[in-house]
C-alpha cells in the first residue's frame, strides 16, 4: 500500500504533517487511513472520548469541496463518529496534499446528533485578521451545508459506507 503526506496549515503559521496509508486517489476524492498518535490527551465531547491515541481513522478529502470527513473508530473497533473539518480545497504536491484549516468544525455522532466546534476560534481569527470575512462566511456556509446534509438524511455521504 502506498503512502500519502497530509499537510494541514493552521493560520497564521502552524503546519502539521502526517503520513497516511493511501486507499484511493482520484481527481475528486483522496481517501487515506491512519491511527491517531501523538495526541497530548484524549478529546472529549459531552463526556465521551471522541479521539484518542490508538483510535483508527479514515480521512475522506473531497477535492472540490471545502471540507473533509474523518470516520473514527475506537480501540474496540466501534464507530465513534465523524469529524468534519472545514478547510480550503487541497493543493496537491508530489506525494501528498495540503489544506488550510478554516477553524470551524463539526462533529457528527453515529446517531447523527451534531456538535459544532471552534466557532470561537473562527471569530478570533477574523478579529485578528488571520482570515478574511469572506473566508469566514464561506466556512459558515459550508457548516450550514453539512448540517443540511445531516438533517436531510444525506449524511454520511454514501462513499463513507464503503470503508470500514
Amino acid at each position: 500500500m502506498s503512502k500519502v503526506t497530509v499537510r494541514v496549515k493552521r493560520l497564521p503559521d502552524d503546519v502539521e504533517e502526517w503520513e497516511h496509508e493511501l486507499l484511493l486517489d482520484t481527481p475528486e476524492l483522496i481517501i487515506s487511513e491512519f491511527t491517531f498518535s501523538g495526541l497530548p490527551k484524549p478529546s472529549v465531547l459531552e463526556g465521551k472520548i471522541v479521539t484518542e491515541n490508538g483510535y483508527r481513522g479514515i480521512l475522506f478529502e473531497f477535492v472540490d469541496d471545502w471540507y473533509e470527513i474523518i470516520k473514527i473508530w475506537d480501540h474496540d473497533g466501534d464507530l465513534v463518529g465523524y469529524y468534519c473539518n472545514i478547510n480550503a480545497p487541497p493543493v496537491r504536491f508530489d506525494g501528498g496534499y495540503e489544506v488550510t484549516d478554516l477553524f470551524l468544525d463539526l462533529w457528527v455522532y453515529p446517531d447523527l446528533k451534531t456538535h459544532i466546534l471552534d466557532e470561537d476560534e473562527l471569530l478570533e481569527a477574523v478579529e485578528a485578521g488571520l482570515i478574511s470575512s469572506e473566508l469566514s462566511e464561506k466556512a459558515q456556509d459550508v457548516l450550514a451545508r453539512l448540517l443540511e446534509m445531516v438533517n436531510n438524511g444525506e449524511f454520511p455521504p454514501k462513499i463513507l459506507d464503503e470503508y470500514d
